[in-house]
């Protein structure tokens, strides 16, 4: 997610440079500070604002651009429209709501509601978006909003697409495990978790107790599906986990690989392996120092892969399968022992998850290795961070930056192992 955010940060910046803007001066930290500036600005006709400031009612909300548009208004001869900056190819439905809000938004100074908006894409073209459903859509939430706030309608914390990108999913996780609600389950999104709602099952203690036959009579769902769900119900309340079938896990006594990488916008600046070889393993990390010795750290890790030809090479998702494959393309003498490697990698993820039933709410590597008593050194550690830290390292050359990126590396192949040597007691 934070990567994801940089990302747009960066595009944006992009865009503006080419433009010619005129930014409302407010403090970062009081930016309701810049409504009367971003009004006065529009009063004068300034072509394109750059991060104005609008409200209206209980909506408070900066664009990242307010266009001048011909049209009569409130302002007199001159109106204006919203735009947004997206580092994406196509406007989406989020794009389209986000514009309703700030069309919304401006309807106390314009006189009016835009019923347009503008999206910048990936492309660098501006397309124009429709918005007149959105800002529907948007005038209904904002309503039911106000009836959650005076308690006229209650809510679930039920978890969707945006609860990454939420400030308030560690709040809404909390509350999720203290009420017991179905929306903890893995595989249990949120089109589900509302059927359950409505069948009156919000919780797994009460989802626990229904029969395979009642479930798919209430829900509408498989049998198999139906068995699954009061099975993953009565793990997370013994918080016991339950092996649906033989994990095809590495063999103990033979030799394999856990591996794991880290990146830095475009650049793969570490790999990292876990041999494992009857039963000891030892981690070895081959990294790029700059981003220049890109290629210098391949060449190492595959050199040191050639010896292990036909050994299988265990990763937690496919995220390395895409970024090796890009590095075939990068570097085409690569080719042949890159895909040497890509035929003998093997996701450990889903080998866990079509095996285990597990009290997690996501199969996240961060979220099972813990479960089985693993503890990474770093207690801020996550792939977003680890850019982050890289790009210290780049600015400043401290090495405790770059222990802190080896060490959250080699962590990440040692918890893989971990996880396996608790599977296998299972069994």
């Amino acid at each position: 997610a934070m990567r994801y955010i940089e990302a747009g940060q960066e595009y944006e910046a992009k865009v503006v440079s080419g433009l010619k803007v005129v930014q409302p001066d407010y403090p970062k930290e009081r930016p309701w500070d810049g409504i009367q500036t971003t009004v006065e600005l529009m009063q004068k006709g300034v072509p394109l604002i750059y991060q104005g400031v609008l409200r209206s009612d209980r909506m408070f909300g900066i664009p990242d651009l307010l266009e001048r548009t011909e049209e009569k208004s409130n302002l007199g001869s001159h109106s204006y429209r919203p735009i947004d900056i997206k580092s994406h190819a196509k406007v989406s439905s989020r794009d389209k709501l986000q514009l309703a809000a700030y069309a919304i938004m401006l309807e106390p100074v314009l006189g009016y509601i835009p019923d347009q908006g503008g999206i910048y894409l990936s492309s660098g073209s501006l397309e124009t978006a429709l918005i007149e459903k959105e800002i529907l859509n948007i005038k209904l939430a904002f309503e039911i909003a106000l009836k959650v706030e005076s308690k006229k309608i209650a809510t679930l914390p039920l978890r969707c697409a945006e609860c990454m990108y939420c400030e308030w999913s560690q709040f809404c996780d909390k509350d999720r495990r203290e009420r017991k609600l179905v929306s903890n389950l893995a595989g249990v999104d949120n089109r589900l978790s509302k059927k359950l709602v409505a069948a009156d099952l919000p919780t797994y203690d009460r989802l626990a107790k229904q029969t395979p036959t009642a479930l798919v009579n209430r829900l509408e769902i498989s049998l198999e599906r139906a068995e699954e769900l009061i099975q993953l119900s009565k793990v997370w309340l013994t918080g016991k986990p339950v092996l649906v079938k033989k994990p095809a896990l590495p063999v103990a006594n033979k030799t394999y690989i856990h591996y794991d990488i880290e990146t830095f916008g475009e650049c793969l600046y570490l790999h990292g392996v876990c041999l494992v070889q009857t039963g000891q393993s030892a981690s070895k990390q081959f990294v790029a120092r700059t981003v220049d010795d890109e290629k210098k750290a391949l060449d190492e890790f595959l050199k040191f892969m050639a010896n292990w030809p036909n050994v299988p090479v265990y990763t937690w998702t496919t995220f390395e399968n895409s970024w090796l494959e890009e590095m075939a393309k990068r570097y085409p003498k690569f080719k042949a022992p890159i895909n040497a490697v890509l035929a003998n990698m093997i996701d450990l993820k889903e080998v866990v998850k079509e095996s285990v039933l597990l009290p997690v709410t996501t199969f996240s590597i961060k979220e099972v290795a813990p479960y089985f008593g693993f503890a990474w050194r770093a207690e801020d550690a996550g792939g977003g961070n680890s850019e982050a830290w890289y790009a210290q390292w780049l600015e400043t050359g401290d090495e405790s930056l770059m222990t802190k990126i080896l060490y959250y590396n080699e962590d990440d192949v040692i918890a893989m192992e971990h996880i396996v040597s608790a599977i296998r007691l299972l069994r």
